[in-house]
């Protein structure tokens, strides 16, 4: 199965909307020749060594169940993935609870003020590093939510229906029913 996924993936680099969205930067690649090494399963407290760099995995269950960020306390960086970003969709089928997601939210919060990290660095769509500091006003609208004390608009799109939740200038949703 594992094959299977990956040549999918990699057959991407022939679609029209990827080529021209990359342009230049994937219009030479030969699809059949990308190789991806078999995958290794990885959990909190790994660290991967890249040669000099070394990034430490924190398991942050919420937008998907096996959600990660990997921290560069060298660099006083993480990267997020899609686990901490302005517009964070909780919705999905494959995402936790909102309140899996505060204690997720809650953990790496403290993790990354004990090691320093100044900024984030998220899945896509942000064009700037988000401050570490807007952790506080994330974890304040996760427990407003929980506690429903907050309200939403309901929101549809691609992936389907949700309540959406403003906060300061963050952005979640949540799947349509009691949080």
């Amino acid at each position: 199965m594992y094959n299977e996924i990956v040549f999918e993936f990699s057959m991407l680099i022939n679609e029209p909307w990827v080529q021209d969205f990359y342009g230049d930067f994937v219009k030479n690649i030969d699809a059949e020749e990308v190789y991806f090494p078999a995958p290794e399963n990885i959990s909190e407290g790994d660290v991967i060594d890249l040669g000099g760099k070394k990034l430490e995995v924190y398991e942050m269950p919420g937008h998907t169940k096996g959600s990660i960020v990997l921290v560069d306390r060298d660099a006083k960086i993480c990267f997020s993935g899609d686990s901490i970003i302005e517009n964070l969709w909780l919705f999905l089928e494959e995402s936790e609870e909102p309140a899996t997601y505060l204690e997720s939210l809650k953990h790496i919060r403290e993790v990354l003020n004990e090691s320093g990290i100044e900024k984030i660095y998220n899945g896509h769509f942000s064009y700037e590093p988000i401050d570490v500091k807007k952790l506080d006003d994330m974890v304040e609208a996760m427990e407003l939510i929980v506690a429903g004390k907050l309200e939403g608009t309901a929101v549809e799109n691609h992936a389907g229906k949700g309540i959406e939740y403003s906060h300061k200038d963050w952005k979640v949703i949540c799947p349509d029913k009691k949080v």
